[in-house]
């Protein structure tokens, strides 16, 4: 094997994740196939990371969002590439597979921004009319759809409209808690209520045909996580000691 085919095959054997602590820490792990890891601590945020997400194209920055209302680009060996004020606590980070260069950006306090990584500045702001946001999603799918669960709805920005809500529904009586879009399929998405309650909710919908109603709904004990597949309509989220999953017909 060439060189260079060698360290293709290194690259591509290399697993990494990280996490965000309530000290401010956030940690990269790096792990072989062959069993090998290391692990390495990028310093800057002096309160809780709430939101850590790779850079989707090639997987060399991370971005963060913390209760010290900063949001933080970081390469992996830990330099500071760009930061950004915010003006409440940010809850959700999100990046663009298509487009690297800018973020999405949710605070606390209902405020939804797109940066610009290229001049540092802001693009263009949502809002919502909502005093708590819980979380915030970037539709890879349709790129001009932000999504959001504030109180006990979800709501969805079209952004070639308004830079308000063009769509919002009651979610969960008890609070809607994640929303995350769909990797395969333009308008389908999932929202939870709050995380670890004993009888969780969880709703999915299809902004092409469920006329405000869910197109599933579920309960799921102790409810914490959702994530959907890359390549299929399949979510799943954690609870009580096991992994619910549902497969959706479109």
């Amino acid at each position: 094997m060439a060189s260079r085919e060698r360290e293709m095959a290194a690259c591509h054997a290399l697993k990494r994740f990280c996490t965000g602590a309530e000290d401010g820490s956030i940690r990269v792990f790096t792990y072989s196939l062959s069993g090998t890891g290391e692990g390495q601590e990028l310093g800057g945020h002096s309160s809780f990371v709430n939101a850590v997400v790779f850079e989707p194209t090639e997987g060399q920055q991370i971005a963060s969002v913390g209760d010290d209302r900063t949001c933080r680009i970081w390469t992996l060996d830990g330099v500071s590439k760009a930061f950004f004020s915010l003006k409440f606590s940010g809850v959700s980070v999100c990046w663009l597979p298509n487009d690297p260069d800018k973020i999405l950006v949710a605070e606390k306090a209902g405020a939804v921004r797109l940066y610009s990584l290229v001049d540092g500045g802001p693009l263009l702001s949502l809002e919502s009319e909502r005093t708590t946001l819980a979380t915030a999603d970037w539709s890879g799918v349709a790129n001009h759809y932000v999504g959001a669960a504030a109180g006990a709805e979800w709501l969805v920005w079209d952004l070639n409209f308004s830079s308000l809500p063009r769509q919002r529904k009651h979610a969960h009586v008890d609070g809607a808690h994640q929303f995350k879009w769909s990797h395969v399929c333009e308008g389908l998405f999932a929202t939870t209520g709050c995380v670890g309650k004993l009888q969780g909710s969880l709703s999915i919908h299809n902004l092409a045909h469920d006329q405000g109603q869910p197109v599933l709904t579920a309960t799921v004990p102790a409810i914490s996580g959702l994530s959907w597949h890359r390549l299929l309509p399949l979510c799943a989220c954690g609870g009580n000691r096991r992994i619910y999953m549902w497969l959706v017909e479109l």
